[in-house]
């Protein structure tokens, strides 16, 4: 990526956490490259919290140009990526397990909105369970493709200015999302003010109460500046949706997405080596299997990277 830390302009240094309002902060690690994050960005932990962010926040458009230089001008890519997740019966039955099962335990019917909903593979699959699917997407390719190839006509091109402003939906989804928002606060006030009395709002999100966010800091892979802006824990998820007036707020942990064997290696500065490693079939197994290893174990203590928070406009 030709992009550096040196090519974004800044919003000013934020004095309060994004997510509970805790005004005492202490500097946290400063970002590092690999992937998808760049070094130098500076980063805050709220003492109250433990929320961790990226401080200052970069300006909108300079994200445009980060994001346009990841899709690298082509986003067949990510389209592909997403039709996967419905289309290919692996990942399909994981995103089933992990996704949309534990919404389903919460309700099983109504309007939904996946909002940033990609090609619409999670929109598909609420759909095929009895739901009436809605999806906004702020990439117009991704967003005709949940269209026309999965044939999902209430997907349209748009952001967070497009929710609406008065109670529409009854479940709000937004799957990996909240740690992107400048202004994650705002969002889910939005979020709030589209959801009807009753409605039930769902986020993923990568948790910094994890083994993995504590143990590796910088080097764990979600620790991305400037991809993700935000890493909540669970209080301060809990604090933010609460002080906008959701209710009965509720977690699940999801065993997927771990990346220990990666986040290890760009700790150990072996981030090119792992890269050939991934190309040996015998060391993916093994990669593969310490994942699902370090997965139980963590699944057990409920520290999970991933988790998703559900709550309720009451």
């Amino acid at each position: 990526m030709a992009l550096t830390h040196k090519d974004f302009d800044f919003d000013a240094e934020l004095d309060a956490c994004p997510a509970c309002g805790g005004k005492v902060l202490r500097p946290a690690p400063v970002s590092l490259d690999d992937d998808w994050s760049l070094a130098g960005f500076k980063a805050s932990k709220c003492v109250s919290c433990r929320t961790v962010f990226f401080n200052p926040r970069p300006l909108t458009k300079a994200l445009g140009a980060f994001y346009a230089a990841i899709d690298k001008g082509d986003p067949r890519g990510f389209i592909e990526a997403s039709l996967r997740y419905y289309r290919d019966p692996a990942r399909a039955a994981a995103r089933r397990r992990e996704y949309l099962a534990p919404l389903l335990r919460r309700r099983a019917s109504g309007a939904l909105l996946d909002f940033g909903c990609g090609a619409g593979w999670f929109a598909k699959m609420a759909e095929d369970a009895g739901f009436e699917a809605h999806g906004l997407e702020q990439m117009p390719e991704a967003a005709a493709a949940a269209r026309e190839e999965l044939g999902l006509v209430n997907v349209r091109t748009g952001g967070e200015g497009e929710l609406p402003a008065e109670p529409t939906y009854d479940v709000i989804v937004a799957n990996n999302v909240i740690e992107h928002m400048l202004d994650p606060a705002d969002f889910a006030g939005k979020c709030f003010a589209a959801l009807k009395p009753g409605g039930l709002l769902m986020y993923n999100f990568p948790c910094a109460d994890s083994y993995m966010f504590e143990a590796l800091g910088a080097h764990n892979y979600y620790y991305m500046a400037p991809y993700h802006l935000t890493h909540f824990t669970r209080e301060g998820m809990s604090r933010m949706l609460s002080a906008l007036g959701y209710e009965n707020i509720a977690y699940e942990s999801q065993p997927e997405a771990y990346y220990w064997g990666k986040s290890l290696a760009h700790k150990l500065g072996l981030t090119d080596k792992y890269k050939k490693w991934r190309n040996d079939p015998d060391f993916v197994k093994f990669d593969i299997a310490m994942d699902e290893l370090l997965a139980a174990v963590t699944q057990r203590y409920d520290v999970s990277l991933n988790s998703l928070v559900f709550a309720e406009k009451v």
